[in-house]
């Protein structure tokens, strides 16, 4: 039988499920920022203002104890400054106050500003700032994240729900290369029996399907959003046709893997209207003996059958791990607290926080991969039971 070549139709699933991923984590990171924007500026003394025990008093500022000067981009310069502070007569019982606040101008003696803090407190810390408005807004509940923050956020959860509600995905250069090859004479195609996995997984694309022919065999990556083991199962000793295009002198950028070392092919099962392709990846120099192909001859864009792909059924992303959820779940309830906890505590709070997400996030992934590694017991099955 002589390969008739293809002309690819349909959404390629895996594409989109991708996509969406990506969406729905960008749209979290997107809640996530504001979270942290409206926390990071909430300290102890906010916290003591909002249960009634804190006061907001005008202040005459005594001594500049410290100050820094950073450029800003676009012009200007934002200065920081640590100072000690005089309140009105009897509103401090004649304690000074300290504070850090920013300004956009140098900070000086005799200068006026408004202080929030809590009389009787061991040490007379003080929230600052240039006008009462802004320290009754935050003590009502108005801490709300700067201006920038927001136009980020709102480009963030944008472009997830644009991912997200997508139906249609543009293939890349690389994976539209293999069908355009096969009218310019540049095709390769060898005939090939689904011998289940292959023997290693690939972390960025997943478990592979094992490709056997006559002189040798051949691996197909597809991507780690397919469930590729229940795949396996499904396709263990169909025969197909694998086409992929001849490999250049330099290998493209982009190509999942470093260096460009894999090359995008598309495995076409069955014939007629019940055919159906699977798209992936192959090792572009394997290490062990592969099959080499035949090289095609330009073919017609009219004489290519249409080609639709592998249903959803044989298509299915892969089943979540139980340990893997637990972990990433521990460490969106840890983001969530630490946009809370600074309410009532600080920076510490928000460090400590901020390393139990990480840890949550690398072992919860790490749970992850090892769903990409093949299950060998599943492969024994699978021969044993062909073999039957």
């Amino acid at each position: 039988m002589e390969p008739a070549g293809f002309r690819l139709v349909g959404v390629w699933r895996p594409g989109r499920t991708q996509r969406q991923h990506l969406g729905v984590l960008l749209m979290l990171l997107s809640v996530g920022l504001l979270l942290f924007g409206s926390a990071q500026h909430v300290t102890p003394q906010l916290a003591d203002a909002r249960s009634g025990s804190a006061r907001i008093v005008p202040v005459t500022v005594v001594e500049v104890t410290a100050q820094r000067s950073t450029p800003v981009r676009g012009g200007g310069t934002t200065y920081t400054s640590e100072l000690s502070l005089k309140a009105a007569k009897g509103s401090t019982g004649n304690k000074p106050l300290h504070g850090r606040i920013k300004t956009s101008d140098s900070v000086g003696p005799t200068d006026k500003l408004w202080a929030l803090y809590t009389p009787g407190a061991g040490k007379e810390a003080a929230q600052l700032t240039e006008t009462r408005g802004e320290l009754e807004a935050l003590r009502d509940g108005g801490t709300r994240p700067s201006g920038m923050l927001l136009g980020i956020c709102a480009a963030v959860a944008a472009l997830g729900l644009v991912l997200l509600l997508r139906r249609k995905v543009k293939p890349s250069q690389d994976e539209e290369s293999v069908a355009e090859t096969l009218h310019t004479s540049g095709a390769q195609a060898l005939a090939v029996t689904l011998g289940g996995t292959a023997e290693e997984g690939r972390r960025e694309l997943g478990v592979g399907l094992n490709l056997q022919a006559e002189d040798g065999e051949r691996r197909l990556y597809i991507s780690r959003f397919v469930d590729s083991e229940h795949l396996a199962d499904l396709l263990y000793g169909h025969t197909a046709w694998l086409y992929w295009a001849r490999p250049q002198s330099e290998p493209p950028r982009g190509r999942p893997g470093r260096k460009g070392e894999m090359l995008p092919a598309v495995l076409v099962l069955g014939s007629g209207d019940e055919a159906r392709y699977v798209r992936g990846w192959m090792p572009r120099e394997p290490d062990w003996p592969v099959a080499q192909g035949r090289r095609l001859g330009a073919i017609s864009r009219e004489s290519c059958p249409p080609v639709r792909p592998l249903d959803s059924g044989g298509m299915r992303p892969p089943r979540a791990r139980l340990g893997a959820m637990v972990w990433l779940g521990l460490a969106g309830l840890a983001t969530a607290a630490t946009a809370a906890f600074p309410v009532g505590g600080g920076k510490e709070l928000v460090q400590t926080g901020g390393v139990v997400i990480v840890l949550c996030t690398v072992v919860g992934m790490r749970l992850s991969e090892a769903k990409w590694r093949p299950a060998t017991r599943r492969q024994k099955r699978r021969t044993a039971e062909h073999a039957a």
